[in-house]
């Protein structure tokens, strides 16, 4: 159940695979968690033979095939090949023997780093990204003729002993680690557009820039060099064995011996993919477009918005398109085809993007806060009166019940916090939501009460929500983020898919941050700018995208695609 298959006419029209730990759920028609459904067992269908069509392979350009890459377009070699990269060739290259599912990165005609596209798709040579195999044809490659190097290590190894180590004097063996000493935080590797996350010296993740971004030392992220003018990649560093690690002799590669670069190296997940083509041509069409989204949408009361801004939505972006799993992923039109043949299904994606802003409008983009507004109000004669139990819930929802179904059963544990929200409700004045335990002293309840908005003061009484509450115990699961996105569901599967929970999938977009133990770090977080985007669009990705009814038949990609 780890791979399923998409059929139109009892004939196969796309392979697909479930990432991370999940599986296909025949009855839900998604990849689900193993925990939360089983494998059904299925057999290979009884079909008369159906003819092979026969499928002419595409005619390749000369002038298309990349200098430095390809030796033969018509056998591909097996086994191991000691030397993929091409003598003097820097850049991504397909890995010789493995169907352009494997590709390279070469700086100078050395092996610097190795990765694999995911799911269905494969390298392909000419656009340097993984795309779908439906829509690129794979080259074959051969294992470049090269030189023996005497060892792999030494085409790349640190050689200069002025290079800082951490204390550690340089080995003369030049055994290598991508992380310096005792590091934690994210380093560069060679050219800058691939990086490792460090822990204690030891790598734990590896990850990929995008096309035309690079990543920075100072920011610590993948930037576009263009305001960078005097930005150039610094030389980077491999380091040296630890004193206490015993130093290994490297031998000269066979083919049926691969050489080892390490004395040691945990096991890793594998780099984020490089996005496709699609992706990046809907973002250039974006960034294309920056002032004219800047001046329509991204307005607040007739003022350009602080607390959501261009930059930031675009980084947010390229997190829920390339980190979460292959079902929740923000739909940008990947894998969808266009009106007219050949057309890139970019198209759907704009008009999906348009509508989640619509809504960001709407919501927190309007009010320029990052925190849900105590709006629900009663009238008593002339006065209006906000209830402080409305964090709890307004408008008829209590956000503290709001679980997740049973099949995804990711909700944040209801635990008693003490929180205070950043924004307040500033057209009525009325304070900042917050949360906490019920308060008794001598005997006697102490009530949050609520706010007065003609005495702009708070009265403290009993007063209750429409709901009926009058504490705020455990109610600290009020709106946040560009879709004000509610609910302890919600909140536990931002944490699930790219927080501390993610880790355990290899995914370590925010692996230092538990979002259940305080849900307010999205708007007092260093990264809170990209994080209230990122809340909303796993929302839109999860609740809107995926909608069904399975009554009707109705469905939300469907619908879009006929409006469009």
């Amino acid at each position: 159940c780890k791979k399923y298959v998409q059929c139109k006419d009892g004939e196969t029209v796309g392979e697909l695979e479930c990432s991370g730990e999940t599986i296909f759920n025949q009855s839900a028609k998604y990849c689900d968690w193993s925990s939360s459904t089983s494998c059904a067992a299925t057999t290979c269908p009884e079909r008369e033979p159906v003819n092979s069509p026969t499928i002419d392979a595409p005619e390749i350009p000369v002038n298309s095939i990349p200098a430095g890459g390809i030796e033969s377009p018509s056998t591909e070699t097996s086994g191991y090949c000691p030397y993929p990269c091409p003598k003097d060739y820097t850049g991504f290259k397909t890995r010789p023997g493995t169907q352009c599912k494997e590709y390279i990165l070469c700086e100078n005609g050395n092996l610097v780093d190795e990765l694999e596209c995911s799911g269905s798709t494969t390298f392909d040579q000419n656009s340097q990204f993984c795309e779908s195999s439906s829509s690129t044809y794979c080259v074959p490659t051969t294992c470049p003729e090269r030189e023996p190097i005497s060892s792999p290590v030494e085409a790349i190894a640190v050689t200069d002993p002025s290079i800082p180590v951490g204390g550690t004097e340089l080995s003369s063996t030049g055994s290598i680690h991508d992380c310096p000493w005792n590091y934690s935080g994210l380093q560069a590797k060679p050219n800058c557009k691939t990086y490792v996350q460090c822990e204690n010296g030891e790598v734990i993740g590896e990850f990929a820039c995008n096309k035309d971004t690079f990543f920075i030392e100072e920011s610590r992220q993948c930037e576009t060099t263009i305001l960078r003018k005097e930005w150039s990649c610094p030389q980077v560093s491999y380091y040296p064995v630890r004193p206490t690690e015993s130093l290994i002799t490297m031998p000269s590669p066979t083919a049926a011996q691969s050489p080892t670069l390490r004395t040691r190296r945990p096991t890793i997940p594998k780099p984020t993919p490089m996005p496709s083509s699609t992706y990046q041509y809907f973002r250039s069409y974006l960034e294309e477009r920056e002032d004219m989204i800047k001046s329509v949408v991204f307005q607040s009361n007739g003022s350009p918005s602080t607390a959501y801004t261009f930059p930031d939505f675009m980084s947010s972006l390229d997190i829920v398109v390339s980190q979460l799993p292959a079902d929740k992923a923000f739909f940008v039109g990947e894998g969808a085809s266009g009106r007219l043949p050949k057309l890139s299904g970019m198209e759907y994606g704009l008009v999906n993007i348009a509508a989640f802003l619509s809504n960001a409008m709407e919501e927190g983009i309007r009010i320029d806060s990052c925190d849900e507004w105590n709006t629900d109000s009663m009238f008593d004669g002339l006065r209006e009166k906000f209830p402080l139990s409305n964090a709890c819930g307004q408008y008829g929802r209590q956000y503290e019940d709001e679980e997740c179904p049973e099949m995804e059963p990711f909700q944040c544990p209801a635990t008693t916090m003490e929180i205070t929200a950043v924004d307040g409700n500033t057209e009525k004045n009325a304070p900042p939501f917050t949360c906490r335990a019920r308060i008794v002293d001598d005997g006697r309840e102490i009530f949050p009460g609520y706010y007065d908005s003609v005495d702009y003061a708070v009265i403290q009484s009993a007063y209750a929500n429409t709901l009926g509450r009058t504490d705020i115990e455990g109610c600290c699961w009020w709106g946040r983020g560009a879709l004000l996105t509610r609910g302890r569901c919600a909140i536990g599967k931002l944490d699930k898919y790219l927080g501390q929970g993610a880790v355990e999938r290899g995914i370590y977009v925010y692996p230092d941050i538990n979002f259940c133990t305080n849900p307010e770090v999205i708007c007092t977080h260093e990264k809170t700018n990209e994080l209230r985007w990122v809340l909303g669009m796993l929302e839109w990705s999860d609740r809107v995208e995926s909608y069904a009814d399975l009554n009707t038949g109705w469905n939300y990609i469907d619908e879009l695609k006929k409006f469009v």
